[in-house]
């Protein structure tokens, strides 16, 4: 059974010189297992930081971040989550395969390491490559690889911090299809931040919209298959999120659906 995630008024301020800046303030939401959830917003909304806050990479001032598993809270290391960066950040004197079983080296058991690295490697097409180095890549390519490197471990929440903001129309339009393959095949729940609005569209079924650290709009994504942004049913979607983020018109956001999509939130 795949994990979930459940905040519950999480907070987290930055003690500055001349002051404060209050970065997330208060959420409460709830990921389902195996959902896949985009999160949308300007610069500087607390995206990001709400990705760091769920990996563990920094703690909440106030609030919990809890992992659920049938229901019942696990510990994150027992949830397994694993992060992509929007930076490959490979190391380039390793090799494709070398770079993808990194997080697995110290193990004793060199068999399953290397059934592992050629399973991830064969998932995100990558074999042909496995002995290449980093400055041989595409920027597609690598970021691949820094997939590869999270997913070899076998975590069961994938969280990913714009990881196409560095690359051109073209492959990030690629890596979307592949991302989407990915989680039906896997059956992960992944949470994926983004400021670009259709690609929020395109890869989640749930859109969270964040404004200032808090939660403006969750919008369901209401097509079982894979929809392009280009699509024109995109349109009142697209709208709706840019309304929440700018507030150009009143708007009350419509919370039957947040159950069903799997998200829930409280403001």
């Amino acid at each position: 059974m795949t994990v979930g995630i459940r905040l519950r008024g999480v907070g987290r301020t930055y003690a500055l010189p001349n002051g404060s800046i209050r970065a997330v303030d208060g959420l409460s939401l709830t990921v389902d297992p195996g959902a896949f959830v985009t999160v949308v917003g300007r610069s500087g909304c607390g995206k990001t930081t709400l990705l760091r806050l769920v990996s563990g990479l920094e703690e909440p001032t106030e609030g919990a971040v809890e992992f659920l598993r049938d229901g019942r809270r696990v510990e994150r290391g027992d949830a397994g989550v694993g992060i992509v960066f929007q930076e490959p950040r490979l190391m380039p004197w390793l090799t494709v395969a070398q770079n993808v079983r990194f997080a697995l080296e110290g193990r004793s058991d060199r068999e399953q390491i290397e059934r592992k690295t050629s399973e991830t490697l064969r998932m995100l097409g990558l074999e042909r490559f496995r002995d290449a180095y980093p400055q041989h890549l595409s920027g597609g390519m690598a970021q691949r690889v820094a997939l590869g490197r999270t997913l070899v471990f076998d975590p069961e929440i994938v969280l990913m911090d714009e990881p196409f903001g560095a690359l051109d129309y073209f492959t990030r339009r690629k890596l979307r299809r592949d991302i989407r393959a990915l989680h039906a095949q896997t059956g992960k729940t992944f949470v994926l931040v983004t400021h670009d609005v259709d690609e929020a569209l395109t890869l989640g079924r749930t859109v969270i919209v964040l404004e200032a650290g808090r939660i403006a709009d969750i919008v369901p994504v209401p097509f079982e298959t894979a929809v392009e942004s280009d699509d024109p049913v995109f349109i009142p979607l697209r709208r709706r999120i840019l309304r929440a983020i700018t507030g150009e018109d009143s708007f009350a956001p419509d919370i039957s659906h947040y159950q069903e999509a799997g998200v829930n939130a409280s403001h």
